[in-house]
């Protein structure tokens, strides 16, 4: 659904294609208890199928969001404030997950507050959040003034296929995306396995380790924004070196030192330092690569975000597989292996994103050939 997803984004708005999105998935989650437990599992698979495929436009959307919102002067800010959310989204949710189940002594409690939240937020969206400045009740005259100079006349366009599919800046992206989502997969969801497996450490400790990073990979992506924009507004580099020199700490930062860690034998301290620096170093990825599909385009934001994070999310199946694959006697040096594979794989990656980056608007994001007759543009 990513791709679909962008395409609505981009046509229709971002604010009922990430609303919906959200009010699905509040749904799905709040009737989840009941289906555990008076339905098959078969059902319960059907639930999570439904949920991946309510929550997969999200991105685009938010992204068609952003791209008529946020001026370039604030973009590596305000980018990195919105997407890392997730980061916030995560912590939260393991902590105060497993402190209501064991506040309230049952786990259908965590399924109905976290849908219940939805609930509310998507009444609070509606109200508070438009598609575009030039469709917003609440805001000045003169807000509206700044964003329209700034992104010009809103319009609908064809999306230029073609041409987009043929811009090595494009195909750059979404290198630089599959070779992250390559290392975050690795990290989110075998990591864990690694400690338990070879280090022989208990739920608990391996808890806090793998969720604890994740607050420090926030408060890297928000500083690293912050630091972004006060240097490109300075004129001091380029927005391309920017976007390049943060892609690159976010993919060689935690695949080599996750890598190192693996050599570390059977020092559990060495290998959680190693573990969290790297799961910090990839917080100057959201100001980096991520917003850099902003950069490239405004029309066709949310189809480009579609794209590179659609094929990224590949990795998602790739890497478990490979895992079970390389890994299945679960012995330190197998594990070396998997290691070895993802340090590859960020490396060509990032090579290829140096190479073929831009920070630049492209010509066929306002190209006269994809602007349609006057009768079918709108406000």
């Amino acid at each position: 659904m990513h791709l679909p997803g962008g395409i609505l984004a981009d046509k229709y708005g971002g604010r009922h294609v990430l609303s919906l999105g959200v009010l699905a998935s509040a749904f799905i989650t709040v009737i989840t208890p009941a289906i555990i437990q008076n339905l098959s599992w078969h059902w319960l698979v059907v639930s999570r199928f439904l949920l991946g495929f309510a929550q997969a436009p999200m991105y685009p959307s938010i992204t068609a969001l952003l791209a008529h919102w946020v001026p370039a002067r604030q973009r590596s800010r305000l980018g990195s404030l919105v997407y890392s959310g997730i980061q916030v989204g995560i912590v939260t949710g393991l902590l105060f997950s497993g402190l209501m189940i064991d506040f309230f002594g049952n786990w259908p409690v965590i399924f109905y507050v976290w849908g219940g939240l939805c609930f509310m937020w998507y009444g609070f969206f509606l109200v508070m959040c438009f598609s575009k400045p030039s469709s917003h009740p609440f805001i000045t005259d003169k807000e509206k003034q700044m964003l329209n100079n700034e992104f010009g006349v809103t319009q609908r366009f064809r999306t230029p296929w073609k041409t987009m599919l043929k811009d090595s800046a494009v195909w750059a992206l979404i290198g630089a995306q599959f070779g992250h989502d390559w290392i975050t997969y690795l990290v989110e969801v075998d990591m864990p396995k690694y400690f338990k497996n070879v280090l022989k450490m208990n739920v608990a400790d391996n808890a806090l380790i793998t969720s604890v990073p994740f607050a420090a990979m926030w408060f890297c992506s928000n500083l690293t924004g912050y630091l972004s924009d006060y240097i490109i507004n300075k004129h001091n580099i380029k927005i391309v070196t920017m976007r390049i020199i943060y892609t690159t700490i976010s993919s060689a930062g935690p695949s080599t030192l996750v890598l190192l860690a693996t050599y570390m034998g059977c020092n559990s301290t060495l290998v959680v330092v190693f573990f969290w620096v790297g799961m910090i170093s990839m917080g100057p990825y959201y100001p980096g690569l991520k917003v850099n599909v902003l950069d490239l385009t405004i029309n066709f934001s949310g189809v480009l975000m579609s794209l590179a994070n659609g094929i990224g999310v590949l990795t998602g199946i790739a890497v478990p597989y490979l895992v079970a694959k390389i890994a299945e006697n679960q012995s330190m040096h197998q594990w070396q292996n998997v290691f070895w594979v993802t340090f590859v794989v960020c490396t060509v990656t990032n090579i290829i994103y140096i190479i073929w980056a831009s920070g630049e608007r492209r010509k066929w994001d306002y190209s006269p050939e994809v602007i349609p007759p006057p009768e079918e543009t709108m406000e």
